[in-house]
């Protein structure tokens, strides 16, 4: 993410403006908005292709079953890495 957006933020620091509004974070919100995008459209591809929606019913139960284990590895209570810097940035450039 931060090579694609590199001479975005770049420009806006040559210009000193913030550019928290230029580069999304990756949160759950992106993630659920990026593939209610993309799999309409793989998975009418693969039942244009093969005339069968079975493979794109599987496809989406094994998605769903993975996103349920991996929820067990969720832990809320935990601050993220470089969470406290995130926030220190976001007040500096308040500031500015």
């Amino acid at each position: 993410m931060r090579l694609l957006s590199y001479r975005i933020r770049k420009k806006a620091k040559g210009q000193r403006v913030g550019n928290s509004f230029l580069c999304m974070r990756a949160n759950g919100n992106h993630g659920s908005a990026l593939a209610a995008i993309v799999s309409p459209l793989v998975f009418g591809y693969v039942i244009d292709k093969t005339g069968d929606w079975t493979l794109a019913f599987l496809v989406s139960i094994r998605l769903l079953l993975i996103g349920t284990m991996l929820a067990f590895w969720v832990k809320p209570d935990e601050e993220l890495p470089g969470a406290a810097l995130t926030v220190t940035l976001a007040a500096k450039e308040a500031k500015l």
